[in-house]
């Protein structure tokens, strides 16, 4: 595989990868929302679901969206890190594409931005 191969390669994988990250985030998002108004009726059943969807779904999606954003800043280093004469990197791969901003558990998580 050549090195424009590559590089295509590492463009196509992210450029794939960002979409199902940003779904993972709206789900997750959906789930924490689900989970409070659960909560908040007070009914037994309601909080058992609310726990299994906190501990159990929510859980294992956070580390998925985790997992996502590890590979698509390793690809964005990948891109950015070209040789000289490679080209310059690919389109949305510089400075100020992705920002890392942090949840309100402090952990990072990363938004587009709006260009």
């Amino acid at each position: 595989m050549s090195g424009k191969d590559s590089v295509a390669l590492v463009q196509l994988v992210r450029d794939r990868l960002r979409p199902l990250h940003r779904h993972l985030q709206l789900v997750h998002a959906e789930i924490v929302v689900t989970t409070a108004a659960l909560e908040r009726q007070n009914v037994d059943v309601d909080r058992d679901v609310a726990r299994v969807l906190k501990h159990c779904v929510g859980a294992r999606l956070h580390g998925q969206i985790e997992g996502a954003a590890e590979v698509i800043a390793s690809l964005e280093r990948l891109l950015t890190a070209q040789p000289a004469g490679r080209g310059p990197p690919a389109k949305g791969a510089g400075p100020g594409r992705r920002q890392e901003r942090r949840s309100a558990r402090g952990t990072p998580r990363s938004r587009q931005s709006k260009s």
